[in-house]
């Protein structure tokens, strides 16, 4: 009996040593983020990163730690493949949004960031919205605008390229540097639209960032978001940044190379 007690001892101790060390449920630091994302959290997010958006078990789950609010019944797309679970069917009454009253961690002028989504053919034969943080003012990445991806400073500038392909996996990386006034555009494996002149984005804290639908609730995107990121930080305005120096261009084709390791060659 004693013998089979040190034995069990033994074992109990080992497992919350391995627990210990894998930052577990013994008081320890959290375990590391499971890079299961797209868009790696190991290697792209930091202290600067502002939204990392994935979806799991039918919520949006931001590894930024911000409180989005389910309006509506946004539609669910279950992992297949190596794609993870996404959200889709989004419109003015169903969809995603991020704000208390208007203000939102995205109320800023000069930040990256790449969305992985797949659009319908419906997508691309009528104006369809991805995200819009602003109405006169701030931002809005729009899936088809006159047949074309375009990237919106509201009245002040916009940057364009053909469209996106439906029914697979695109990657749609934009950015704004307040520092040069310039906008940013790289889709999939395409050269990157920028530096350009685009105007300084200026915030509105009115209006609460939505993902599928317009400012005015007016617009929908009937196809796939699997992932949204976010960061405050650019080569551009910070060099020495964790994820390169080598420029805007060289961090969007960085995440291409990223995603498309994950989801096959990008179109």
């Amino acid at each position: 009996m004693l013998e089979g007690m040190r034995a069990l001892d033994g074992q109990l101790a080992a497992l919350l040593f391995l627990t210990t060390a894998c930052g577990g449920a013994s008081g320890g630091q959290a375990s590391p983020v499971a890079d299961d994302t797209l868009i790696p959290a190991s290697r792209f997010d930091d202290a600067d990163t502002l939204v990392h958006a994935t979806w799991k078990g039918g919520a949006l789950v931001d590894l930024r730690g911000n409180e989005w609010a389910k309006v509506g019944s946004p539609g669910v797309v279950p992992p297949v493949g190596g794609l993870p679970e996404g959200t889709s069917n989004l419109d003015g009454l169903n969809h995603w949004e991020l704000g208390t009253g208007g203000s939102d961690v995205l109320d800023i002028g000069g930040f990256v960031g790449c969305v992985v989504l797949a659009p319908t053919a419906n997508d691309l034969a009528t104006t369809t919205m991805v995200f819009s943080n602003g109405g006169s003012s701030g931002y809005e990445l729009v899936a088809n605008e006159l047949g074309l991806i375009s990237w919106i400073n509201a009245n002040r500038g916009i940057r364009t390229d053909n469209p996106l392909a439906a029914g697979v996996p695109n990657l749609v990386c934009f950015g704004a540097d307040p520092s040069v006034a310039y906008g940013y555009l790289k889709v999939n494996r395409r050269a990157m639209l920028g530096p350009a002149a685009w105007g300084v984005i200026v915030p509105e804290p009115t209006v609460n960032m939505k993902i599928g639908t317009h400012w005015e609730s007016l617009l929908g995107f009937e196809g796939k978001i699997y992932e949204i990121w976010i960061s405050r930080k650019s080569s551009v305005l910070y060099p020495g940044a964790s994820w390169g120096t080598g420029g805007v261009e060289a961090l969007f084709t960085s995440i291409q190379e990223s995603v498309s390791a994950k989801v096959g060659d990008l179109p």
